[in-house]
């Protein structure tokens, strides 16, 4: 029982759930993590393994084609031929008979061609709809690890100011014992705490919320904090450069562009029907089933030829589906069109926010700073008598809104720079992954 009790303790602890609990998650870890358990994003990886096979299909249109057939066929009883002397009979109650054909397409009219290369096309598609997707998820881990890093700092100015509203009222209480200071500072001292309190609780519970949501984006079973600050380096980009680069490189334009590819080659594999087909044969075949061989050997006979086939009318079947593959290959570069469009607007949009972000970050650390320096000097006037305990207070209320307006504008600094990144197509700098688009050389960073 002792040793039982022993081995299950052992295999609890070393579980993956059990590792899990209590992890601490640095961003770099949250994307790597997310992007390794997300079963969408191995989903996407299979299309991959999936188009992988339909090559090898195409490829074997090219191959040369083998079969074989072995057929019994057993009679209730065999043909005679009377000589008038007596009858003969004709062939065996036991028949067999093996045969085996080998072929080669010599000319199809384009069609294996054009099946190898959609096949390689959408390979291609696979792994850049792949990419797009691993794009979007880094993007919105991202996002939410940077609401857990707000929600946590929220948290810790909403615990500073209370325990410094509860060292005024230490302060307020104390002044009123001593006649310093009036009844009225000291219960106006008790409720600024307790008003304080529920603000600190709806922060601790907004942070608890943000660290669900990003559990749940990275597939995350068991508690964990995170590490880290709000990242708010300084960078310079040109939107005209982020425009170009988002055309050359954003994964999910890529996809379009390989679907239209993909249309055209349909266009070719719809017209390798109105031509001829060449094919080069040989085959042989064997059996004891001759009626006019009287032995018990098996006769063998083989033939070898070309042959040709072409469809001259099908009812114009074959003219209506290049019709509506050279209407789909159309429409498709209309949605390419659609999609450079779409995506230079969000790269604009995506491009003022981080200006924008820029700006109120600026400006947030002037009033942080601005803030700190009047609840010095709100201290140094209630300490000296001069001025009152709710003057004191509002100077640490407006300090703690300068504070919050600042964790606020860097917040939003880092996901304005993470979405110029996704509208862009450039991968994450806090991850080095390889399905990810390499040729970011221009990248300004």
């Amino acid at each position: 029982m002792k040793w039982t009790y022993v081995l299950i303790v052992a295999a609890c602890v070393s579980s993956p759930l059990y590792a899990q609990t209590n992890a601490t998650l640095s961003l770099q870890a949250a994307l790597q993590y997310g992007l390794s358990n997300s079963p969408a994003a191995r989903s996407a990886q299979l299309e991959i393994d999936i188009a992988r096979t339909v090559i090898g299909q195409a490829g074997s249109l090219a191959l040369p084609q083998l079969s074989a057939q072995a057929n019994y066929t057993r009679l209730d009883e065999l043909s005679e031929i009377d000589l008038g002397e007596g009858a003969i009979a004709l062939g065996s109650l036991d028949n067999y008979e093996i045969s085996a054909q080998v072929s080669q397409v010599l000319y199809a009219g384009g069609q294996i061609g054009a099946a190898w290369r959609a096949a390689r096309i959408a390979r291609a598609y696979a792994a850049a709809n792949r990419d797009a997707f691993e794009a979007a998820l880094i993007f919105e881990i991202s996002r939410l690890f940077y609401a857990v890093l707000l929600a946590r700092e929220a948290v810790e100015v909403q615990q500073a100011s209370l325990e410094m509203l509860q060292q005024f009222e230490m302060q307020a209480r104390d002044r009123k014992d001593g006649g310093a200071a009036s009844e009225f500072d000291a219960l106006t001292a008790q409720v600024r705490v307790a008003n304080a309190k529920p603000a600190l609780i709806a922060a601790q519970n907004e942070l608890a919320l943000t660290q669900a949501a990003l559990a749940n984006a990275i597939h995350y079973k068991g508690e964990f904090e995170v590490e880290g600050t709000l990242d708010i380096t300084s960078v310079v980009w040109q939107k005209s450069e982020l425009e170009l680069m988002a055309l050359q490189q954003r994964q999910q334009l890529q996809a379009a562009r390989f679907m239209t590819d993909l249309a055209r080659e349909n266009v070719v594999g719809a017209k390798s029907a109105g031509r001829p087909e060449v094919r080069l044969f040989a085959n042989t075949m064997g059996g004891n089933a001759n009626p006019f061989d009287f032995s018990d050997d098996w006769d063998w006979r083989w033939s070898a030829g070309v042959t040709a086939r072409w469809n001259l009318w099908d009812g114009n079947l074959t003219r209506q589906t290049i019709r509506q593959r050279e209407i789909e290959l159309r429409q498709q570069q209309y949605y390419v069109a659609e999609q450079e469009s779409a995506i230079l607007l969000q790269v604009k949009q995506a491009w003022l926010a981080l200006q924008q972000a820029q700006e109120s970050l600026a400006a947030s650390g002037e009033s942080v700073a601005l803030a700190q320096r009047a609840l010095q000097i709100a201290q140094t006037r209630y300490d000296a008598g001069l001025s009152t305990y709710l003057e004191l207070t509002d100077a640490n209320l407006a300090l703690r809104t300068a504070e919050l307006s600042r964790l606020q504008a860097k917040h939003d600094y880092a996901v304005a720079r993470a979405q110029v990144r996704f509208a862009v197509g450039l991968p994450s700098p806090y991850l080095s992954n390889p399905n990810l688009i390499e040729n970011h050389a221009k990248e300004p960073l």
